[in-house]
């Protein structure tokens, strides 16, 4: 709340007697009752009317008509002076900014902020059992840090599991990144060449409570893709008891070839060995037919 000066100077009459009805009809305020209301201070009463006689019918901050846009005029009898304090629609905004500091997106539209575990259809058995997982997750995170595993084709849902989950997790205090992973193995192999940059995304990969990688196993994998960055990144997270949350259109099989066989070979060893990490740190749901994981 902040303390506002008395700027608004309303005509209150120089005739006493009218002065008087004047603070009578605003003692009649249910807004007021049982409040000290004096000519001395009638002036700051009546502008804290007139200011949630605005908010009354208000359909946001767009068109909150106060000078402090968000904010209700309060009188405070402590301080003798109006205190600004926040209506629904700016608490809700201002919630809004708090989390998207806690959910960082790389690579991904504006408008997965906006998706929401409600929303989330659930018209298909797979997709109730992708709800009910993400759901646990979330619920159980202070006590287990095993993520999700969502694979199935293109459209069935995945993204916006990962974002939902994602908004909802942030607006309990998880700092979270959701990457779209294709984009993201660009912008590292962007900066291959710059040391910094890139030990700063990478220690940003291994150190956010929850990481989620959108799409992954469609990227072109190189076996330096597979182990100097992914590899540490997982295998730091599953050191640490820090969660994943993985988006796929490859099944856990098809994931296993899909690390196992690089444009530089096939390595058997070593593609069994990240997916080991990564079966340890997520459970999983097919969102078109049911498979193990």
């Amino acid at each position: 709340m902040k303390n506002l000066k008395n700027n608004t100077q309303l005509n209150i009459p120089y005739d006493p007697k009218d002065a008087d009805l004047f603070v009578e009809e605003l003692k009649k305020e249910p807004m007021f009752k049982g409040m000290n209301i004096t000519i001395n201070n009638a002036n700051l009463f009546n502008a804290s009317r007139e200011s949630f006689k605005y908010c009354k019918n208000c359909k946001g901050l767009e068109s909150c008509p106060n000078s402090v846009k968000g904010f209700n005029k309060v009188y405070d009898a402590e301080s003798d002076t109006l205190i600004a304090r926040e209506c629904k629609y700016k608490k809700l905004a201002s919630q809004k900014e708090h989390d998207s500091r806690l959910f960082k997106t790389l690579f991904m539209p504006e408008t997965i902020l906006n998706d929401t575990l409600d929303n989330y259809e659930t018209n298909t058995l797979e997709r109730q059992k992708a709800l009910k997982l993400v759901t646990k997750f979330i619920t159980e995170f202070n006590d287990s840090k095993k993520g999700v595993y969502l694979t199935g084709p293109f459209g069935v849902g995945k993204t916006y599991l990962l974002a939902a989950t994602a908004n909802e997790l942030s607006r309990r205090g998880v700092n979270v990144i959701l990457a779209y992973f294709p984009d993201l193995v660009r912008e590292i192999k962007n900066n291959m060449t710059n040391g910094d940059k890139l030990e700063e995304i990478l220690n940003t990969l291994k150190t956010i409570d929850v990481l989620m990688l959108d799409d992954l196993g469609s990227e072109n994998l190189s076996s330096w893709l597979r182990d100097e960055i992914i590899g540490p990144v997982i295998n730091y997270r599953y050191e640490a008891g820090k969660p994943i949350c993985i988006s796929s259109n490859l099944s856990a099989k098809e994931l296993l070839e899909h690390f196992s066989q690089t444009n530089d070979g096939n390595d058997t060893v070593k593609g069994n060995r990240l997916m080991k990490r990564i079966k340890a740190l997520c459970g999983a749901v097919t969102l078109n037919e049911d498979s193990q994981f």
